[in-house]
């Protein structure tokens, strides 16, 4: 190269003018003609280098800053979707419970209500219904039903 003539051979596959354009540059550069190119003789193409790693590596930060953005805005959108959508479940929840609650309390003082109402035969007949079998109580049955019940018979007055 440089002042004798070029005995390289483009490679099997590769594009013969891009090879003539890369021989030419060598020949340029290697300006003391001994096939070889030295550091000093490259400093152009050194300098050129360094930039274009500076501008592939400036790119590459874009893209990874971008990147970075929108990976943390999709995660924002999808972190307030879940929020929303427990507010959501827990809501439905909270309201099922109020339901379930506001029924039962409504069967609590429907019974209230109904022993409220109770007559003296009411009570006896309801009382009866719970402990016995029929219209009579035998001792057992009512100790069973009086055992955990001692504190209510300072209340009975006969």
């Amino acid at each position: 190269m440089g002042a004798s003539s070029s005995i390289l051979k483009c490679p099997k596959g590769y594009d013969k003018d891009k090879f003539k354009e890369i021989c030419s540059l060598f020949d340029k550069l290697d300006q003391d003609s001994n096939m070889g190119v030295s550091s000093g003789e490259m400093t152009q193409i050194a300098a050129l280098h360094v930039k274009n790693c500076q501008t592939r590596l400036q790119a590459r930060v874009h893209a990874m800053t971008h990147n970075k953005t929108r990976a943390l805005e999709d995660l924002a959108r999808q972190h307030l979707h879940e929020q929303n959508t427990l507010k959501s479940e827990q809501a439905a929840e909270m309201q099922g419970v109020a339901a379930q609650c506001d029924h039962e309390i409504k069967h609590v003082q429907h019974t209230l209500d109904t022993y409220a109402s109770l007559d003296d035969a009411g009570k006896s007949d309801t009382f009866m219904r719970v402990v016995g079998k029929g219209s009579h109580i035998d001792f057992w049955t009512f100790f069973e039903y009086m055992k955990t019940r001692t504190d209510d018979i300072k209340n009975i007055t006969l």
